[in-house]
């Protein structure tokens, strides 16, 4: 086939002989050198770019760093003023964190780009490539994974590293969010200052105006609780704002007991003869004969100092025992641990013994000859009689809870003797601690305790920043960086700037005599023979030029390329060249865009089956060894896999865009005439939106750069899916679990006889009315390892009092009267049972108090009921279970004659008014006396510094709250049925659990909402590229070789000369679809 260039070819055969035979000439000549030098004197000002890409990603480096350490150690948790509300917010710092991170990732990639720029025309010089090859150097530019890539590698192994790296960039984005991670039991220390017993008041030489009737109230106050006194606690002055628990150390004075075994030296035979009248103090009882001595303490002054001696006997276990105590002085080293809404609780750590205590009268030896005085003396029991001590002189009823009974009658020891003893004297010293102990050092609290130095530590949730982790990252991605950028700029320098091949530059490289004298000679049988290399003139001019050389063997690994012959003289040049094949029904491109959408549904399936299992596991610190099977659970992981499975959404809706984008450009070009100028610009926007080429590629079409926007966009993606996930430091759990609930109390018969034996629960009822608080329940929240605190909420019937304000009906003048002379004053606590008639049989009880301070008098009267209780049990781990009421309504009065109580609830109303009214105090020289038991820290009232009463202002509420505590306490599993068919008060119950603890919290709305509007734009583009190629009628494609194609023309080749940036042309509606010049 001719097309007439028979005669053009003759004139150049003589010029163009050289090139024609495939000869590789050098690339650079030698006036080349010169232009060398005068570029690189005059030129230095176009390596700016790449200088300021490199700049550009070392600065956000430097911005990420110091974003993450300005969050380092910063508190998250509820309450905490560390940070602003915005970035305690941990979705909001992984969107901040990985936005800079794409920005520099975008600043290294696009310095890459650049240098990939640079090597692809170096190659494209260096020697003669195949289109083919010569497609495949295109394709690498865009993706290195490409099918055709790999064909790059082996005609340029730099070209293809330059793609590698570019596209490793992503790792930037992958790995430097995970510097970043959450600790939730993070530490943190600051100075603070805590309260300590004052050194000099435990001197043997200090002091005080000793009253007895306070520390006995406190003694008795301890003995029965079986605890201390909390210490006092300021929480906002020594945890600081914003913390709602802390712990700190203290050292501080006080006593201990050291116990030994001596039952094998001891003499045992008096204390197991039957008690008889002479060894218990006559107190009028006539006969002993029945009891069996069970405790029998003596107190020693062995050369001075304090000690005693306590031989005791076990009815359950038939184990008899003695035990020496010798007293001293101790120094405390405790841990002090508050807590908001808590009480402070201690944790003795060591206990470092001092001299003996010296039998002084200091207070001291007031203070710990009270306690010894409390475990002094003989108690006895027996199987038909109730226990009964004789503590001091004074006819006690037990040894608090250390004496408990069985459901055989019997009774036996709950503690081991020498624990108890120990116990009971720590609890003591710790008590000092509480500023609520007189010995006459102040008067207020708050100043009656001496303020040492501490270091107070608070458990937080806080962000934790690694460093090394995140220049590790950065540095290898600037370090691959600037050694290609050096590269490029030592090209940029030799070359002069180039950038990625354009319409004008095939243009103006591909229109020459040389292709076209070529085909005429017939050295073209086949374009897998073609080859081309650019060579550039001595005026520095470039084009390519076609070399066929018979010794240059075909790429295997090249596909065969479908040649079309184009019959018409007019439309092209007459070389054999790819053409996409004429319309069919399913191309390719349909296969491509199912894959890519199905390949991001694959990539969402995977985030949200990774996020969901993560959902509820504890997370891991990325600083802390674990087990293979857990690996996955460590933060830094799961933000790499996260980001990851994200980032490979992004990038396959992101090449679904830009597929779709060059459909729509070929049809932009057909639809209309363009400037040459105008769709460099587009090509230069397909490249990446970030250029000025922007605005006049929207002269060529508004939904190319709208399209290559929205591919950019899909950055989003990886932005803020991850942010799907967070560390929840209180994240909840809930299951069926198994709890402990009381039975029917109203339906629980108790037995007479055996109430009269044990005293019925009057231990436990002591401890509560003691302590002012109730037993704390038995743990039964599960095992769950992970949980830092558990709840259940619970639904029972218990009995309790239903109480009202009388004072105004009360004898107010009779109750202050004095009652013992004129030396005594006025009653301060006083009960009354309001006597049962035939017409009404209810259990009542009136409470009568005075606060001599405030001069205020109060008068309640309790009615025994029963209530329903909606409670709240929450335990936290290593702590003791608390009890929340949330709701208690009476249900019905009890109606019992309380010398016949049948039920347990009967019983246990009346145990609680007994309890009542077997206390009383009066003033009697203008000092207070105590009868019975009284709280010293909560309940109903207190003992002040001064040595004064004082009653809560609001005394109906107090004793609701006393009965309710107490029939709290019968889910602390110790109070007794009084039925020995019923050994249990508690049963077995189904509930539902809740588990609070830290751990990964997965919110699937926001990562199917990112996915699904990624998703939905790319289908909206894929839609319109669909359009776009049915109008066009064939598949398109940005290769090379499709635009040679498109200008390699007979129309576009006459008008070689007069071509300019300014020149409209246009792509014809066939399906070849060439260039066309409008305006010549």
């Amino acid at each position: 086939m001719k097309f007439g260039f028979k005669g053009r070819w003759k004139e150049r055969k003589k010029d163009s002989d050289g090139l024609s035979k495939g000869i590789y000439a050098p690339v650079v000549g030698a006036q080349d050198g010169r232009r060398y030098q005068v570029l690189g004197r005059r030129d230095v000002a176009q390596l700016t770019p790449m200088i300021a890409y490199l700049l550009g990603g070392a600065i956000i480096m430097i911005i990420h760093h110091v974003f993450y350490t300005h969050l380092n150690e910063k508190r998250i948790d509820p309450g905490a003023t560390d940070l602003p509300t915005f970035l305690m917010a941990q979705r909001n710092v992984d969107f901040i964190g990985n936005t800079i991170a794409h920005g520099a990732r975008l600043m290294f990639a696009l310095a890459i780009r650049a240098t990939f720029a640079q090597i692809l025309w170096e190659t494209l010089r260096s020697r003669s490539h195949s289109v083919a090859q010569i497609d495949a150097f295109v394709r690498c530019g865009q993706s290195p994974f490409h099918f055709s890539a790999f064909r790059a590698a082996r005609a340029s192994f730099v070209l293809y590293a330059a793609s590698i790296a570019a596209s490793a960039m992503a790792l930037v984005v992958v790995l430097s969010p995970g510097s970043l991670t959450v600790s939730t039991d993070f530490q943190q220390n600051r100075p603070c200052t805590v309260p300590a017993v004052p050194q000099t008041v435990m001197e043997n030489n200090y002091s005080t105006n000793y009253n007895s009737m306070e520390t006995g109230a406190f003694v008795t106050t301890a003995l029965l609780s079986s605890t201390y006194l909390p210490p006092f606690q300021d929480l906002l002055s020594t945890c600081g704002a914003g913390f709602s628990s802390c712990h700190y150390n203290v050292s501080f004075p006080g006593f201990a007991f050291d116990c030994i075994d001596i039952t094998n030296t001891t003499n045992f035979t008096s204390f197991l003869a039957p008690p008889g009248r002479d060894r218990v103090f006559s107190d009028g009882l006539d006969s002993f004969s029945k009891l069996t001595t069970i405790w029998d303490g003596v107190e020693s002054f062995d050369e001075g100092y304090l000690g005693i001696t306590v031989m005791s006997r076990d009815l359950q276990k038939g184990l008899v025992q003695a035990t020496n105590c010798s007293a001293y002085s101790a120094n405390y080293d405790a841990r002090v641990f508050l807590a908001e809404n808590t009480l402070a609780s201690v944790e003795v750590m060591n206990v470092e013994r001092q001299a003996q205590t010296l039998i002084e009268e200091s207070f001291s030896y007031n203070y710990f000859g009270q306690f010894q005085d409390m475990i002094s003396g003989r108690c006895m029991a027996g199987s038909t009689e109730a226990p009964l001590c004789f503590i001091d002189g004074d006819t006690q009823e037990a040894l608090g809870p250390l004496l408990v009974s069985t459901t055989s009658g019997n009774f036996t020891f709950s503690d081991t003797i020498p624990h108890f003893i120990t116990s009971l004297m720590q609890n003591a010293s710790i008590s000092l601690l509480s500023g609520k102990i007189n010995y006459n050092f102040s008067h207020d609290i708050a100043t009656n305790l001496q303020y040492l130095n501490s270091t107070c530590s608070s458990s937080s949730t806080v962000y934790i920043y690694n460093p090394v982790r995140l220049f590790s990252v950065y540095g290898v991605a600037l370090a691959v960086t600037t050694i290609l950028a050096i590269y490029g700029c030592r090209l940029i320098l030799r070359n002069g700037k180039e950038s990625n091949l354009v319409l004008s530059d095939i243009t103006r490289i591909a229109l020459n005599g040389d292709i076209i004298c070529t085909r005429e000679a017939g050295n073209v049988h086949d374009l897998t023979k073609l080859r081309l290399q650019v060579r550039r003139s001595d005026l520095g001019h470039q084009r390519f030029v076609m070399i066929q050389d018979s010794e240059v063997k075909l790429d295997k690994s090249e596909d065969p390329v479908e040649l079309i012959e184009v019959p018409s003289e007019e439309s092209t040049i007459g070389i054999k060249v790819d053409v996409y094949p004429r319309r069919k029904t399913f191309m390719a491109i349909h296969w491509k865009m199912i894959l890519l959408i199905v390949g991001t549904a694959c990539s969402l399936v995977l985030n949200h089956l990774f996020y969901r299992y993560l959902n509820g596991k504890v997370p891991r610190s990325p600083l802390r060894f674990s087990k293979s099977s857990r690996l996955l659970y460590n933060q830094t992981i799961v933000s790499d896999v996260g980001i990851a499975l994200a980032y490979i959404g992004q990038t396959l809706i992101a090449i679904a865009i830009l597929s779709s984008c060059d459909q729509i450009f070929w049809r932009a070009l057909r639809d209309r005439g363009h400037s040459i100028s105008s769709i460099d610009s587009t090509m230069r926007v397909q490249s990446g939106p970030f250029t000025l080429s922007i605005l006049p590629a929207l002269r060529v079409s508004a939904f190319v750069p709208l399209l290559v926007i929205l591919a950019a966009l899909t950055s989003l993606v990886s932005i803020f899916a991850p942010g799907s996930i967070k560390v929840n430091q209180d994240f909840q759990h809930s299951e069926t679990c198994t709890i402990l609930a009381p039975r029917n109390l109203t339906a629980l018969a108790v037995n007479a006889t055996v109430e009269d034996l044990t005293v019925g629960n009057n231990g436990p009822l002591q401890t509560v009315f003691s302590s002012g608080t109730y037993i704390p329940p038995t743990p039964a929240c599960g095992t769950n390892p992970a949980a830092s605190r558990c709840n259940y909420d619970l639904q029972f019937s218990g009995p309790g009092f239903d109480c009202e304000e009388v004072a105004k009906s009360s004898n107010y003048s009779s109750f202050i009267s004095p009652i013992f002379g004129n030396d005594s004053g006025p009653h301060l606590f006083q009960t009354d049972f309001i006597p049962q008639t035939a017409d009404n049989l209810t259990l009542r009880i009136l409470v009568q108090t005075w606060d001599v301070k405030r001069s205020s008098y109060q008068a309640a009267q309790c009615t025994g009921v029963i209530r329903s209780y909606t409670v709240s049990v929450s335990q936290t781990n290593f702590s003791t279970p608390s009890i929340y009421v949330t709701d208690s309504q009476v249900e019905s009065v009890v109606h019992a004659n309380k010398s016949q109580l049948l039920t347990f609830a009967e019983t246990f109303v009346y145990d609680l008014m007994f309890l009542l009214n077997s206390t009383w105090a009066y003033t009697s020289d203008g000092f207070p006396f105590l009868q019975g038991y009284f709280p010293t820290a909560e309940g109903i009232g207190s003992l002040q510094l001064d040595g004064n009463i004082t009653w809560v202002e609001n005394l109906a509420g107090a004793l609701e709250e006393y009965s309710q505590n107490a029939t709290l306490s019968i889910l602390s599993g110790q109070i007794l049925t009084l039925n020995p068919e019923v050994p249990d008060i508690l049963e077995n119950v189904s509930s539902t659990c809740t588990y609070t603890f830290a751990a990964y919290e997965y919110t699937p709305q926001r990562l199917l909402l990112t996915y699904g509007i990624g998703i939905s734009i790319a289908f909206i583009c894929i839609i319109l590229a669909l359009i776009a190629i049915r109008r066009n009628g064939v598949e398109e494609s940005m290769d090379f070789s499709r635009v040679l194609r498109a200008v390699l023309n007979e129309k576009m080749h006459s008008a070689r000369h007069i071509l300019d940036k300014d020149t409209i042309i246009k792509v014809d509606e066939t399906a070849g679809g060439i260039f066309t010049p409008m305006k010549l």
